[in-house]
């Protein structure tokens, strides 16, 4: 960035700082007073790119990501994801992908383009398995793997109750007018935020049942399907990122025990693909959650009917 282009960019910040609008979103109160624009053109992605090299001192990235592009994805696809291919052509990257919180435009990246990972935040939890529908599925075609954010789903997998937060707002009777105002997705029509603090009400029954702590269980079962590659884990503090540590699948898998029981927890069924990109892998699947085998396949489904109707 030249001279004449950082006191430009300068003037900019300084502008958005000082201008606050009227009525501020009760999503960002309290953070500095900023104007913010998605920009996933070509060039906007080459400059972010250049931008990062020169804060980090880095001039190679393990992976790149195309970052909630939820209502701007034609753009996207052919500018940023054009970006992006050419920098891992030249080496300048290794891995490049997407993040979202949704299942369909996920999906779509991942037919439409030739994407190394994805990021997906809060569609793939022990409390809501909405991408074993289309997402995983896509990724199986394409040989993508996935890794998954938001494992405690805002935190209604630490602490359920109304006063938890799930898709980023409380889970109280605005929930679902909240989510939609904050353009977070767009729920389903049985979603609400009495029915989200439900379901994790009754998960964590079952885990009580057997004295797994629902956020173990919470982190095991994110992390447990073979198309999983990494499991992304916020933490408040530094507490709470090594307990985070000491539940991941690999240390505290041994604290699990044989609990056939499990087959009450209410959730979807995980569909006929990934058996296929299991067997694609070359090392063992985890075991299911829910009758501890590694071949059940059509266990997940049993429990579809009772979902539904109760």
């Amino acid at each position: 960035m030249d001279g004449v282009a950082y006191r430009k960019w300068r003037k900019q910040q300084s502008d958005w700082e000082r201008e606050k609008t009227a009525g501020e979103d009760a999503f960002w109160q309290g953070a500095p007073a900023r104007k913010y624009h998605f920009d996933f053109s070509y060039d906007g992605v080459m400059r972010s790119v250049e931008d990062s090299a020169r804060r980090t001192g880095i001039d190679r990235f393990d992976m790149l990501l195309i970052h909630d592009a939820d209502r701007h994805y034609q753009e996207a696809v052919d500018g940023a994801y054009r970006a992006l291919d050419r920098l891992r052509s030249d080496g300048t990257v290794k891995a490049i992908g997407a993040g979202m919180n949704q299942n369909a435009m996920l999906a779509r990246f991942a037919r439409d383009g030739v994407m190394d990972i994805l990021l997906l935040a809060g569609r793939y939890t022990i409390l809501d398995h909405s991408a074993l529908d289309d997402l995983f599925p896509a990724c199986a075609e394409r040989g993508t793997s996935i890794l998954i954010g938001g494992v405690f789903d805002s935190g209604m997998l630490n602490d359920p109750s109304p006063k938890a937060s799930f898709d980023y707002v409380t889970a109280d009777g605005k929930w679902r007018e909240n989510v939609l105002d904050h353009g977070v997705r767009t729920p389903e029509g049985h979603e609400t935020g009495a029915y989200w603090v439900g379901r994790a009400l009754a998960i964590e029954k079952v885990c009580d049942r057997y004295q797994v702590p629902l956020s173990a269980a919470a982190l095991q079962f994110s992390a447990a399907l073979p198309q999983v590659s990494s499991i992304a884990v916020g933490a408040g503090s530094a507490a709470s990122q090594c307990s985070s540590a000491r539940r991941h699948p690999q240390a505290a898998h041994a604290e699990v025990p044989q609990r056939p029981g499990l087959r009450d927890f209410p959730i979807r069924g995980a569909g006929p693909a990934y058996g296929v990109a299991a067997q694609q892998r070359s090392r063992r699947p985890s075991p299911c959650l829910l009758c501890d085998r590694h071949d059940c396949g059509g266990c997940l489904s049993q429990v579809e009917g009772r979902e539904s109707s109760g």
